[in-house]
């Protein structure tokens, strides 16, 4: 688009949580943080070439989306088994 000089706006949809960190969410965080930093470096890639495409990225808050309850969407069979669910007992810490 930018080398024909289409107009267009591409707009990326992350999280508050690409501007904040919560304790215990590690990869969401990562992320939410990328997709921040893919649109921020776009954003400034495309105003650097003067194109007339531009970029942005949308941060809404809580959003009742039941994430934590996605379990409730995995087809039967690839549902993981109680051992599965269950700690292995490595430590993080």
């Amino acid at each position: 688009m930018p080398a024909q000089g289409s107009e267009g706006h591409i707009v990326n949809t992350a999280s508050a949580v690409g501007l904040i960190s919560h304790a215990g969410r590690g990869s969401y965080n990562v992320s939410k943080y990328g997709v921040v930093a893919l649109s921020e470096t776009l954003a400034l890639e495309l105003a650097a070439q003067k194109a007339a495409l531009k970029a942005s990225v949308l941060c809404p808050g809580l959003v009742n989306t039941r994430i934590t309850d996605a379990e409730r969407n995995r087809p039967q069979a690839l549902q993981n088994t109680q051992e599965e669910q269950e700690p292995t007992g490595c430590a993080t810490r």
